[in-house]
């Protein structure tokens, strides 16, 4: 083969370039391509780099320039324009495997320069098949694992992971979306502070870093009509010490209902049904059915209760076998309530077990200051409950732990000298790819006690007039009946309480009183 070294150009290719035997920068191997006139341009080649603007390159490759203001620029181009589908490509190869490309495209059919909207795809290749895997459209659109984003960022089939403490922000990062695997949670956050979290355990606080329940707000919760401008719903959780409220409000924005956890609580329209969906009374508690019953201390009353009594509700009717041999064999007596200690009633439940750890939390308080709702965030360090994970290998479908990168693969590179064989770029030792484990938190469960019911102690000092249920279910038994006989006479299985219904005997003291009125007249008679 013919060498061009050192070989002159026919006059008629006097513009055409040529290669000397001008050796450059510390590689003596390297020459420089002349022009006609001998003078050095700007490509050199040696027998392992070619530089465009430099007599050292670095790589295989280099392109340098000083241009201010302007560009440095590479240029791949297809001048076909008679279809649709023209396009440039850059390929990356593995000896003689393809690796990746790089592909330049037009979208359309060529009407011009100005019409020639252009696209850029990257395609990767995966057991020998090469498929493209991001594109960007000319409109700025950028897909993965689709070729016809309609957004800025389109993702098909296809997650994004974001690694610990790193989210989403739009505009600046004062406003974004947070994800956090050392403490399992999501963050929200405006102006630069948490404002909605949620935890592992599907927990979500607004106001609080750390919420313990399906929903913690701290702060008022406020529902306003379709319009925004009338209030519907108000919930005052009583910040600086007051009392909590709930206000719930009529069509022409009347309080109607208020609820006040230390003060005065109504509802001043309508009736109010308790295991009835249509009340007729002001308070209808499963309309009069069987299991309407109300557990209380005292009952006042303006008229006294009243008794539905109507016969076209009643069957069976006859004279009361109850009179005065059953009113005789009672035992009134009178009587002081015992004194009860405080109860508390507890039951064992799952759940997730917590540590105690000082972590600082923002918290959004309303406080009125001048007959203004002013609201406040205010950062402390408290004592919160962290729930307590076990981390588990997470495996694939294959059986595979699942693994992710984190931090990539480093090809060895040598140090890069300047004409005066000065080093200007550091060598570079090779390292490999590095990867961890994908782990899944799974909640430490643990079993513990939580709090039912509990009521103060009370001390009693009144005297009370009446009878023992036990004394009157014993008489009952006397007379031949049973409880099911006389419904003054009550016990109640899940409680293990006995009781009476003291109106059930006024109709056997009337025929009592009837009895010793006949044995009165009578007497009288005689």
């Amino acid at each position: 083969m013919a060498t061009l070294t050192g070989n002159s150009i026919a006059s008629t290719y006097l513009k055409l370039l040529r290669i000397t035997n001008d050796t450059m920068g510390a590689d003596a191997t390297a020459y420089y391509i002349q022009d006609s006139a001998d003078t050095d341009s700007a490509l050199s080649i040696s027998t392992t780099r070619v530089g465009i603007g430099t007599a050292a390159p670095g790589v295989k490759l280099e392109v340098q320039d000083s241009v201010n203001g302007g560009d440095v620029a590479v240029r791949i181009r297809n001048n076909e324009t008679a279809s649709s589908d023209e396009t440039a490509t850059l390929q990356f190869m593995h000896g003689s495997r393809l690796g990746s490309t790089i592909v330049g495209g037009r979208e359309s059919t060529f009407e011009g320069a100005g019409s020639a909207d252009g696209f850029l795809a990257f395609y990767t290749s995966l057991d020998g098949t090469n498929a493209e895997q991001m594109r960007i459209t000319s409109g700025g659109n950028v897909g993965i694992g689709t070729a016809s984003p309609s957004q800025k960022l389109d993702i098909t089939a296809g997650h994004i992971l974001l690694d610990n403490g790193y989210g989403l922000y739009f505009g600046d990062t004062n406003c974004g979306i947070n994800g956090r695997t050392d403490t399992d949670k999501i963050e929200f956050a405006t102006s630069n502070s948490v404002k909605m979290t949620i935890d592992s355990s599907g927990n979500v606080g607004i106001g609080t870093t750390s919420p313990d329940s399906p929903l913690e707000v701290v702060g008022q919760i406020k529902v306003t009509s379709t319009t925004g401008d009338e209030s519907r719903f108000l919930l005052v959780p009583g910040a600086g010490g007051n009392n909590a409220k709930l206000y719930m409000y009529d069509s022409s924005v009347s309080n109607s209902i208020k609820f006040d956890a230390g003060g005065d609580s109504y509802i001043n329209s309508g009736n109010v049904g308790i295991q009835e969906t249509t009340p007729s009374k002001a308070l209808d508690i499963k309309n009069g059915a069987s299991g309407g019953d109300i557990l209380c201390y005292d009952i006042y009353t303006h008229d006294g209760g009243v008794e539905t009594s109507d016969k076209r509700l009643k069957e069976n009717i006859k004279s009361s076998v109850l009179g005065l041999e059953f009113i005789d064999a009672l035992n009134p007596v009178s009587y002081k309530w015992k004194d009860v200690d405080e109860i508390v009633e507890k039951k064992t439940v799952e759940k997730q077990k917590t540590v105690k750890v000082e972590k600082e939390v923002t918290r959004t308080e309303i406080v009125e200051e001048d007959g203004k709702y002013i609201q406040k965030e205010i950062t402390e360090t408290q004592e919160v409950d962290e729930p307590v994970f076990d981390e588990v290998p997470l495996y694939g479908e294959d059986g595979e732990q699942l693994m992710r990168l984190v931090s990539e693969a480093i090809e060895a590179k040598e140090a890069v000298l300047d004409e005066d064989g000065d080093e200007i770029e550091e060598a570079v030792d090779a390292q490999d790819a590095v990867y961890e484990g994908i782990v899944h938190k799974v909640p430490v469960m643990e079993e513990v006690e939580e709090i039912v019911n509990q009521y103060d102690a009370e001390t009693y000092t009144r005297t009370h007039y009446g009878m023992i249920a036990q004394e009157v279910g014993q008489v009952l038994e006397d007379v031949g009946l049973e409880s099911k006989d006389f419904a003054g006479y009550i016990y109640e299985e899940d409680r293990d309480r006995f009781g009476l219904r003291y109106n059930e005997f006024i109709s056997p003291l009337i025929k009592a009183i009837q009895e010793l009125s006949a044995k009165v007249e009578a007497l009288e008679n005689k």
